[in-house]
């Protein structure tokens, strides 16, 4: 392990106690401006948010129960890799440790040992309970999360008109100080909705664009290959190109971000330097382009049955659709007035 993601870990370390301190003051404020914002919302606002709300956890609970044989072994290996992680790097931490004055030393040893215990503690009774169990645990905390996010984004739930899920990948190299940095992420991914406006099944190709804008730590530095995926919902009303921020909170590899017309949420993580989980506990924001590349909508309720609309220019549409519109030209031939 290189000299400098063992500073990195030892900087992440020797601050994870008053950052989770910041974090639980930070929680509790943004859930009482969540409740201000609410309580200033009209009646007819406050009943559609509260009414999408349920709906929206309903879908995120199914979605996620469906996937609940999966999510269990992932937490119990990634506990696992965790502490593995941490034991192996423990002996090149604490040398280094020898390095430093004897008041640093003790802060680096002091919070090494605790995530050592915490790690353990966490991966020896994520062993002992069941696989269902622990998916359950997990959906719980997610579906939990995930609400707190509906909260604070009331006035878009209101307003909205489209759920759906999504995944993404990409590429970044970013870093920077509290208030100036450099670089940033790009990705490409693909989501599926549901408007009801529309009654249609919406299908996007979507790339966003972000770039450093700030962090509470003294420093950050991220880079490497990430992937994202989680769920959206937005007020979809033909836009292709939106700005807004993107969130990384510590502690949990996941991130939010939002524009005036949407909000999303889910995991982010990936083979990163330094490496998940020290990645993982970076905390930061990013200033966000996104860009809807090409959007589909399918309904048997609305006119035109399939409707398109894009950035692309027409050689890259055609590329795209070309081979579609071939496997279904018999289908198209037969039903003309569907696909006008």
């Amino acid at each position: 392990m290189s000299l400098n993601l063992v500073k990195h870990f030892i900087l992440i370390a020797t601050i994870l106690s008053s950052h989770a301190a910041k974090a639980e003051l930070s929680a509790e404020e943004m859930q009482h401006e969540a409740k201000i914002v609410f309580s200033n919302m009209s009646d007819k606002e406050q009943a559609s948010f509260l009414k999408k709300r349920i709906l929206f956890l309903e879908l995120t609970e199914k979605a996620l129960t469906k996937m609940k044989w999966a999510i269990g072994p992932v937490a119990v290996f990634q506990s696992k890799r965790k502490y593995e992680k941490l034991t192996r790097e423990k002996y090149q931490i604490e040398k280094l440790a020898n390095t430093y004055d004897d008041g640093t030393k003790q802060d680096i040893l002091v919070n090494l040992a605790i995530q050592e215990e915490k790690l353990k503690t966490e991966y020896r009774s994520r062993s002992q309970i069941t696989r269902d169990e622990l998916s359950q645990e997990l959906i719980k905390n997610i579906i939990t999360a995930f609400d707190q996010k509906l909260w604070q984004q009331a006035p878009i739930v209101a307003e909205s008109n489209e759920f759906g899920g999504f995944m993404a990948g990409g590429l970044m190299i970013e870093g920077g100080q509290p208030h100036k940095g450099y670089g940033g992420l790009i990705d490409i991914g693909i989501s599926l909705g549901f408007n009801w406006e529309e009654k249609a099944l919406a299908i996007q190709i979507i790339t966003d664009v972000e770039r450093y804008r700030s962090t509470i730590l003294p420093s950050v530095f991220l880079a490497g290959a990430v992937g994202k995926g989680g769920f959206y919902i937005a007020n979809q009303k033909q836009e292709l190109k939106t700005t807004g921020t993107s969130f990384y909170p510590a502690f949990f590899p996941g991130f939010s971000s939002t524009t005036p017309n949407s909000f999303t949420s889910g995991l982010s993580s990936g083979f990163t330097i330094p490496p998940s989980p020290l990645g993982d506990v970076l905390t930061y924001e990013n200033y966000l382009n996104k860009h809807i590349l090409l959007r589909l909508t399918i309904s048997p309720f609305t006119k035109g049955f399939v409707r398109i609309k894009t950035l692309l220019n027409k050689s890259s549409l055609d590329f795209l659709i070309v081979p579609f519109k071939k496997l279904l030209a018999p289908t198209i031939n037969s039903c003309p007035a569907l696909f006008n």
